[in-house]
Parts: structure tokens; C-alpha cells; sequence
């Protein structure tokens, strides 16, 4: 590969990106694509593109898919017990 990182070109392998040509096709289905990839991570991410770029390729830059929305906290439920009728009717 074009870096000298043994376990991120190691992962590339796995997966069959043996190119530069398939590493740029992967990183078209974005970051998030590649960064599925197990034992490449961030900071391989970011090194393989410094590097890329350093070589004169283009990089593509596609947008991840926006994360979902948070679901809002539950509000803390309070469960205090009412006293109960039966309690003075046993008379």
C-alpha cells in the first residue's frame, strides 16, 4: 500500500482494497465506510488521506449520513406509595 502502517494495511487486505484505485472507491462511500473496516481507524483514515493527497490524488469528501436524532431522556418517575383506604378501615 502507499503507507507504511503494517496493521491498517493489514485490514485493507482483509477486505481486498489492494489498490489505490479501491482505496479511493471506498473512501467515495465515505468515512464512515471505511472506517467499518476492522483495525482501521481514525487515525489510519486520516493518514491515508494526508497521504493521498500528498500524491496528488483527489480525495473524495462525501457527507456521512446524519445520525439520528437522540430519543429525549425518560423523566425520573417518582413511585411513592399513597396510603391506601384499607389501612384505617380495620376497625
Amino acid at each position: 500500500m502507499i503507507w507504511n502502517f503494517p496493521p491498517a494495511t493489514d485490514a485493507l487486505k482483509k477486505v481486498g482494497i489492494l489498490s489505490i484505485g479501491q482505496m479511493l472507491a471506498k473512501l467515495g462511500e465515505g468515512n464512515a465506510a471505511v472506517l467499518e473496516i476492522a483495525g482501521f481507524g481514525q487515525s489510519s483514515l486520516t493518514a491515508a488521506k494526508k497521504k493521498l493527497r500528498a500524491l496528488g490524488f483527489e480525495v473524495p469528501e462525501v457527507p456521512d449520513a446524519p445520525k439520528p436524532p437522540k430519543a429525549p431522556k425518560a423523566a425520573a418517575v417518582e413511585t411513592t406509595e399513597a396510603p391506601t383506604e384499607e389501612a384505617g378501615a380495620a376497625e
